[in-house]
């Protein structure tokens, strides 16, 4: 560890106003409801819910899901087929040597839920699985398996001082004495609210500045690219290559001063590009 990292690792060790209910390092209590049922016809105010309730009845009997076959309207769920884990057949590539290892064993489980009526509706169930089921496995299942309250604000306090992910992993796996997952620590960073909008819809953008003139305005990266090119590239004619190649540097800098510095860099070696850039 370098040594900004390592004092920041000391001082969260010095913490005490954390706590999340751990029942011992690294080891989280799953508190699971007994008398959780499946049951056509059962109706469900919002999808979380409808997760939740499938969630809990899944660790109770000891298997996992996932989704299949979903279809949306108007950016929500209004079908979904909810199925175990193990469903599906493992098919091997033809192009590959050897076959890959997996879980598929055409497990039939599976819950149709469909949203009408301003709700969610267990439309039909098949309960039945053709493997063994673990109540105590099932919680490391990657669906199931999560990082506690007290990790998630030990990795963002560690990414926000530019620690990378597999350096965080391995603070943890001291910290906590447990096994942590590269995919977790990926998933904790991926979910991190985020205070603005993406897209082009005009109609959208001027909407939400007269009401939330605090939030700003965010392109993709693949739609600043295209913008780049669109507004840039006969401007710059045969400096286009390097222009491109120095912006991507600075857009995908992490650390706030190197960023500064290639962003003043790039002002000064393509001035007739400062205006466009800034602007935006």
């Amino acid at each position: 560890h370098d040594s900004s990292s390592l004092e920041l690792h000391n001082n969260f060790d010095k913490c005490e106003e954390f706590s999340d209910g751990l029942t011992s390092p690294g080891k989280q209590e799953m508190v699971v409801s007994n008398n959780s049922t499946i049951l056509v016809g059962q109706i469900f105010t919002d999808w979380q819910d409808v997760k939740q309730h499938i969630d809990t009845y899944a660790i109770q009997q000891g298997f996992a899901t996932r989704l299949r076959c979903t279809e949306y309207s108007l950016g929500f769920i209004t079908r979904a087929e909810i199925i175990c884990c193990r469903a599906g057949v493992a098919k091997s590539k033809s192009s590959r040597q050897r076959k890959m290892k997996s879980i598929a064993i055409d497990c039939s489980f599976k819950i149709v839920v469909r949203w009408s009526k301003d709700a969610y509706h267990i439309r039909s169930v098949e309960l039945k699985h053709n493997h063994p089921l673990d109540a105590a496995a099932v919680i490391y299942d990657p669906g199931y398996r999560k990082l506690s309250n007290n990790e998630n604000i030990h990795v963002q306090m560690l990414y926000d001082r530019g620690v990378l992910v597999p350096t965080i992993v391995n603070m943890l796996t001291e910290q906590y004495n447990r096994y942590i997952y590269n995919k977790d620590v990926y998933k904790s960073l991926n979910h991190r609210a985020r205070d603005y909008y993406k897209g082009l819809d005009l109609a959208l953008i001027s909407a939400v500045r007269s009401k939330l003139s605090h939030v700003k305005h965010q392109l993709c990266i693949w739609h600043v690219e295209q913008n780049i090119v669109k507004n840039l590239h006969n401007k710059l004619k045969d400096k286009f290559i390097a222009f491109n190649k120095d912006f991507k540097a600075a857009m995908f800098e992490t650390k706030e001063k190197q960023f500064e510095n290639q962003w003043n860099c790039l002002l000064t070696k393509y001035p007739e590009t400062s205006k466009y850039i800034t602007e935006q």
